[in-house]
């Protein structure tokens, strides 16, 4: 008995500690986009060209800026399906350009600005969208939950709560990673599947208690 409980106490903190780490995750992410302008310095220029190029798959548009002093800098928009991204055309349009690169002397640049100050696109969202694309950190938020999961049981789910946030946090990371149509595709067959356990079992139980009438 002793032992039974030892094991489930140790489960229990691995949940926990699980749910924390996966929190923390999610935290440090909208932090680093809320503290863009200390993280990231800015720099501008004269547009010598801008290129823009798509993924064989055409998931990630890469946009790459050539100033006149010969800097170069570039931007992988990874999610360009369900979050804003610059357009090429309106980028031409532009001779002189505002953008933000991080502290390190990168050249990946983070947001764009007109010369008169104007949001072309938004730091904020490129480093936060960024921040939750990198494999390491995209590795966590996907496997953590499922070694929960693997662990807890359906006891996880058995609350409304805890289902509603399960649902909630999978929208979130498909809406970041540009799945959003895999996951409502994905709900769609829940939900029918559900809705065919739901007709199945009324069904079942309308047989059992509809009448049989016996002849004498």
């Amino acid at each position: 008995m002793f032992s039974i409980a030892m094991q489930a106490s140790k489960k229990d903190n691995f949940i926990k500690l699980g749910l924390v780490f996966i929190g923390c995750l999610v935290v440090i992410g909208f932090v680093k986009g809320l503290m863009s302008n200390f993280l990231l310095h800015k720099t501008a220029g004269e547009v010598e060209h801008i290129t823009q190029k798509y993924t064989a798959e055409g998931e990630i548009k890469l946009i790459s800026i050539v100033f006149k002093n010969g800097k170069v800098y570039k931007h992988a928009y990874i999610n360009k399906t369900y979050l804003p991204s610059p357009k090429i055309n309106e980028l031409k349009a532009h001779s002189y350009l505002i953008v933000y690169i991080s502290r390190g002397n990168s050249d990946t640049f983070y947001g764009l600005e007109s010369s008169e100050g104007e949001v072309i696109q938004s730091k904020k969202i490129d480093v936060i969208v960024q921040y939750f694309n990198t494999p390491i950190i995209a590795f966590f938020l996907l496997f953590l939950p499922i070694v929960i999961y693997i662990i807890a049981g359906r006891k996880l789910l058995q609350k409304k709560s805890h289902a509603s946030a399960l649902l909630l946090y999978a929208f979130f990371l498909a809406y970041l990673w540009g799945k959003l149509h895999l996951f409502l595709m994905v709900l769609l067959i829940l939900g029918l599947i559900n809705l065919g356990k739901y007709f199945s079992s009324r069904k079942r139980d309308k047989a059992i208690n509809d009448p049989v009438d016996v002849q004498a």
